[in-house]
C-alpha cells in the first residue's frame, strides 16, 4: 500500500491500541456477572481497553489486596481478554500511589511520610522526629533573611544577640492518602497513612504488597491483556499536610550538594531570602525530583520491565517534566477545569503546559505513546455533571493539538447509586451519561484521531529550553497562536544527550532549528554555553532575553515567525487555529484544531503541496480537497479537528472552488407541544423547560413536536435546531433522521421528507446537573429552530 492508503486504512480502522482507556472506578459491591456485564457494554460501544480503578464506595467487607479483591480483578482480566480487550492495572487503593492503601504503614509504622518544618529556638525532638540542623538568622524583616549572615549552630551553641535561633525538625507529616471505603475519604480518621516514597525500603514494602500480589494472581496476563501498571500523582507528604511541612526523609540532606545547596540555604522554602529565595526553592524542587525518581519512580519502572509490562500514569504536577522520563507512556492528567475554553486557561498558566510537557519527554525518549488522564471536575462553572460532548471535544482536541495520543477517560463508574458514588470526582463520562447510546462516535473520534497521532514522525522546528519543572509557558501562548510548532527541551537533554549538526539541535528524530530561553539563568552551565555557541555558529537561531534585540516574549515569537517556522498559512490569518505536524515520508499529515468559539473558513497552504485528503474523525469520513490560487478550502466547525494528508508525490487536484449556496428560511411557522413522562404542555414555548409550571431541577427528556406542511419537495433542507440544552435526536415522520451530540445542532431532513403534511419530533436529553447535583441547570430546545432550504442562483 502507498503511504496514503495506510493512513487512510489507519484512520478508518484503528487498532485497539488507539482506543480509549477509561478510568473504570470499581466503586460498589463488587460482583462477577456485574463485571462482566460492564466490559461487554464496553466493547459494544467501541471500549477495547480499561484501567481497573479501585475506588471509593467499595463495601468495607472487602479488604484492598485481599484474597477475593484479587480474585474479582483477576476475573476482570479473563473477561477482558476473552472480549479482546487490554487492561492496565492501577497500582492504588485509591491515590495517590505508594502506601498500598495505607499497608505500607501498617506493616511498619517507621515507613509513614516524613517531612521538614522550619521551627523557632532551639527545639528538641520527639518521637519519630530527628534534628536535622540548628541554626541561626539574621533577619530583616518579620519573614525575610539576609542568607549571607546564616550560620550552623553546634548542639550547645546558642544564638548571638540580634539574630533569630530555629530548628530544621524532621519528623512524620501525618499525611494521608484517599482510601477505597467511604470512611476513608480526605480528613476522615480511617483514611489510610500515606508512605514515605522517599525511601527506598518503604517503596519496596509497596512493591511486595501490591506489585507481586498482582503478579502472583494474574502473572499469565502480563504483557498480553495487562499491558501496563498507572502510576497516580505520587506526593511525598501525602494528602492533608499543613502549608508548613516539606518533603524530606531520612538522610536527604547527604544530597544537598548534588543541586548546589547546604543545609543554611534551606530556611529559605519558608523565609524571603531575596535573590536567592527562587534559586534555594528550584533547587530543592530538583532535589526532591531527583530523589522520588531514584527511590520510586526507577524501581517501580525496573519492575514494570522485568515482569513484560509498560510504566505509564502522570507524575504530581504538570510541570514536573524531569520525572516523565521514568514512564514508557509519559503523562499528564487534565482535572479541575485548570484548563479551559475560557478566560484564556487554554494557554496560560502552568497548567496549560501539561499535555506538551508528556509530548515533548516522550519525543524526546524515543516513545511512540503519551497519555492523559481527563475530564474530572471538567465541568463548567463548578457544575460538574453539566459536562457536556462539546466540552469533551474542547479537551480532546486540546490534547490532540499538543500531540497526546492515549487518552485515559476520567471516568466509568461501575456504581452511581449513592452520593459518595456519584459525587467522587465527578462526572461519568460514559454509561451514566446520557451519550452513552452514542458512545461508539467518541470512541471511534478518539481512536481515529489516536492512530493518526501515531503515524510518521513528528518533526517541529523550535524549541524552548526548560529545567526540570515549571515549564515557561508565555511564549509558548504566542507560538500556538501563530500555528509554530515547538517542544519543550530539558537542560539536562541538552547537556548530555543533543547533538548539534548542520545548524540543527538533534536529539531521537527531533531536529530543532531554533531555541528559546525566556530564563537565562538556565544558561548558567558552560558546557550548555558552548554547544549553543556551535548551534548558533552553524546557523541556528538562538533567541535570549537581551541579546540580538530580543526584549520579550513577542520579540522572540516575531524573530521565528520571519526565519520562516510558521507551519502553514492560513487565509485569513486566525489565532483560534492550532496545528500539529507528522512526516509520513512523501505525504504529511496535518492535525487543525478549533480552539475558538466559531468555525473557521478559510484555506490552507502548506510549504509544499500535493494531492491532499480530508480526514475528519467526527465524521468518519476521508474527502479529496483541490488546490486553489490561496491553498486548499476548509470549514474547521467549533471545537472540532479536522487531519490533511498532503502527498507532495502526487500532483494536486486542481478545480475552481464555488462558494456554498446561500442558505434561506422557510417561512413556515411553527408551532410546538411538548409531552415527557407523566406530562404535556400545549403549546410549548421554546427556552429553559425548568421554568414551566411544576418542572423545577426536572432532568432526563422532552419530546417537543411540531407540524409543517410542504407544497413541493426541496432539492434539500437543513433544519438547524440552534441552541439546544444538551442533546438532540430528531425524527421525520417516524424515521430517525440523527442524534445530534454538540453544536452546530444541524441535519439533513431531505431524504424522509413528504409532500403535504410532515410530522416532526425533537427529543431533548438534558444534562445531569440537577440529578445529582440537586441545583437549576438550563435544559432544554432553546432555538431559534429553522428549516432551511438553498437559495435559487442568481441570474
Amino acid at each position: 500500500m502507498t503511504m496514503f492508503q495506510q493512513l487512510r486504512e489507519r484512520f478508518l480502522h484503528p487498532g485497539d491500541e488507539f482506543s480509549p482507556v477509561p478510568f473504570w472506578f470499581l466503586n460498589g459491591d463488587l460482583r462477577e456477572e456485574e463485571l462482566a456485564r460492564q466490559l461487554r457494554d464496553f466493547a459494544h460501544h467501541g471500549v477495547q481497553g480499561v484501567v481497573l480503578h479501585p475506588r471509593i464506595g467499595i463495601p468495607s467487607s472487602l479488604t484492598y489486596l485481599s484474597e477475593r479483591f484479587l480474585a474479582l480483578m483477576t476475573f476482570a482480566v479473563r473477561e477482558a481478554a476473552a472480549l479482546g480487550m487490554w487492561v492496565v492495572l492501577y497500582d492504588e487503593g485509591m491515590y495517590p500511589s505508594g502506601s498500598a492503601n495505607g499497608q505500607v504503614v501498617r506493616e511498619n509504622p517507621a515507613f509513614a511520610a516524613r517531612g521538614i518544618t522550619l521551627r523557632d529556638g532551639c527545639v528538641s525532638p520527639g518521637d519519630g522526629e530527628r534534628v536535622v540542623a540548628r541554626l541561626a538568622l539574621r533577619m530583616t524583616g518579620e519573614d525575610a533573611l539576609d542568607p549571607a549572615g546564616t550560620r550552623l549552630l553546634s548542639p550547645d551553641e546558642k544564638a548571638l544577640p540580634g539574630e533569630r535561633a530555629v530548628t530544621l525538625l524532621e519528623g512524620f507529616t501525618g499525611g494521608t492518602i484517599r482510601g477505597i471505603h467511604e470512611d476513608e475519604d480526605d480528613g476522615m480518621p480511617n483514611a489510610p497513612r500515606a508512605a514515605d516514597i522517599l525511601n527506598p525500603e518503604a517503596v519496596q514494602c509497596f512493591l511486595r504488597l501490591t506489585h507481586e500480589r498482582y503478579w502472583a494472581a494474574m502473572g499469565s496476563y502480563f504483557g498480553t491483556t495487562i499491558r501496563a501498571i498507572f502510576v497516580d500523582e505520587p506526593c511525598p507528604t501525602g494528602r492533608c499536610v499543613g502549608s508548613e511541612v516539606r518533603a524530606w526523609t531520612n538522610g536527604l540532606e547527604a544530597m544537598l550538594p548534588e543541586v548546589g545547596l547546604t543545609l543554611r540555604d534551606l530556611p529559605a522554602l519558608w523565609l524571603d531570602a531575596g535573590p536567592e529565595t527562587q534559586r534555594v526553592r528550584s533547587a530543592y524542587d530538583r532535589l526532591i525530583a531527583l530523589r522520588l525518581g531514584q527511590a520510586f519512580y526507577a524501581p517501580i519502572q525496573a519492575w514494570c520491565h522485568a515482569h513484560g509490562i509498560a510504566l505509564t500514569g502522570h507524575p504530581a504536577h504538570p510541570d514536573d517534566i524531569a520525572l516523565e522520563q521514568y514512564f514508557d507512556i509519559p503523562g499528564q492528567d487534565l482535572v479541575w477545569r485548570w484548563v479551559a475554553p475560557e478566560n484564556g486557561l487554554s494557554l496560560e498558566g502552568p497548567e496549560s503546559t501539561q499535555a506538551l510537557c508528556a509530548a515533548s519527554a516522550a519525543l524526546h525518549r524515543g516513545r511512540a505513546r503519551c497519555a492523559d488522564e481527563c475530564f474530572g471536575c471538567c465541568g463548567p462553572q463548578g457544575r460538574q455533571w453539566a459536562f457536556s460532548v462539546s466540552d469533551m471535544l474542547f479537551y480532546l482536541n486540546w490534547l490532540f493539538a499538543r500531540g497526546v495520543n492515549l487518552v485515559f477517560p476520567h471516568a466509568f463508574l461501575y456504581a452511581a447509586d449513592t452520593p459518595v458514588r456519584f459525587g467522587d470526582r465527578p462526572p461519568d463520562v460514559g454509561p451514566n451519561n446520557i451519550w452513552w447510546p452514542w458512545y461508539g462516535r467518541i470512541a471511534r473520534y478518539i481512536a481515529s484521531s489516536c492512530a493518526l497521532l501515531t503515524a510518521g514522525q513528528a518533526r517541529q522546528p523550535v524549541t524552548i529550553l526548560t529545567g526540570e519543572t515549571a515549564l515557561p509557558w508565555a511564549l509558548a501562548s504566542r507560538l500556538y497562536r501563530r500555528q509554530i510548532e515547538f517542544t519543550y527541551l530539558e537542560r539536562s537533554l541538552l547537556r548530555e544527550q543533543v547533538t548539534v549538526e548542520g545548524g540543527e539541535l538533534r536529539i531521537q528524530s527531533q531536529r530543532y532549528r531554533a531555541l528559546a530561553v525566556e530564563d537565562a539563568g538556565l544558561l548558567d552551565d558552560p558546557a550548555i554555553r558552548a554547544k549553543l555557541a556551535l548551534f548558533r555558529a552553524q546557523g541556528g537561531l538562538l533567541l535570549v532575553p537581551g541579546q540580538d534585540g530580543i526584549t520579550n516574549v513577542d520579540a522572540m515569537a516575531d524573530a521565528l515567525e520571519a526565519r520562516g517556522l510558521r507551519t502553514l498559512q492560513l487565509h485569513p490569518a486566525t489565532e483560534q487555529v492550532r496545528v500539529l505536524s507528522r512526516d509520513c515520508g512523501d505525504v504529511t499529515l496535518y492535525e487543525l484544531v478549533n480552539e475558538g468559539d466559531a468555525a473557521w473558513t478559510g484555506t490552507v497552504l502548506p510549504p509544499r503541496t500535493g494531492d491532499c485528503a480530508l480526514f475528519s474523525p467526527w465524521e468518519g469520513t476521508v474527502t479529496s480537497l483541490p488546490l486553489t490560487e490561496r491553498g486548499y478550502p476548509l470549514t474547521l466547525p467549533y471545537r472540532e479537528s479536522v487531519f490533511l494528508a498532503v502527498d507532495a508525490s502526487r500532483s494536486a487536484m486542481t478545480a475552481p472552488v464555488a462558494a456554498p449556496p446561500a442558505l434561506l428560511p422557510l417561512p413556515l411557522p411553527l408551532r410546538w407541544r411538548a409531552t415527557w413522562p407523566g406530562g404535556r404542555l400545549d403549546p410549548a414555548p421554546l427556552g429553559d423547560w425548568q421554568t414551566w409550571p411544576g418542572m423545577a431541577l426536572y432532568w432526563g427528556e422532552v419530546c417537543y413536536h411540531t407540524d409543517f406542511t410542504l407544497s413541493q419537495l426541496p432539492d434539500a433542507l437543513l433544519l438547524d435546531l440552534g441552541e439546544v440544552r444538551d442533546l438532540a435526536c430528531v425524527t421525520l415522520n417516524g424515521h430517525e433522521v440523527d442524534a445530534l451530540l454538540k453544536p452546530p445542532f444541524t441535519c439533513a431532513l431531505t431524504p424522509h421528507l413528504r409532500l403535504g403534511e410532515n410530522r416532526l419530533t425533537i427529543r431533548v436529553l438534558s444534562c445531569l446537573e440537577s440529578r445529582y447535583g440537586h441545583a437549576p441547570c438550563p435544559a432544554g430546545l432553546f432555538g431559534p429552530v429553522r428549516l432551511l432550504v438553498e437559495a435559487p442562483p442568481a441570474d
